[in-house]
């Protein structure tokens, strides 16, 4: 695993997850597509217990394609295309 950023007042909106110290931005090094590599993301915070109390980004389009992960206390998905976000059901 590659982490991108943690904390960040600079990068991200105030009020942000990472401007709370809350998340982290990531992608892993390894030859597996973006997708299937969610999918073993998924199963391991399931297996944890944290996949309903977390947001879960899938971001395609950075270099190293990655994801966002916070500790909000819910559950949200969402992948973000270009400048586009859509819901992402997973």
């Amino acid at each position: 695993m590659v982490i991108h950023c943690c904390f960040d007042l600079f990068g991200h909106k105030p009020g942000s997850y990472h401007f709370q110290g809350l998340a982290t931005d990531f992608h892993f090094k390894c030859n597996r597509n973006i997708y299937s590599q969610s999918e073993i993301l998924i199963d391991a915070l399931k297996e944890a217990n944290l996949y309903e109390v977390c947001g879960l980004g899938i971001y395609p389009d950075w270099v190293n394609p990655g994801f966002h992960y916070d500790s909000r206390g819910d559950k949200a998905r969402w992948k973000r295309r270009g400048d586009k976000y859509d819901r992402w059901i997973y």
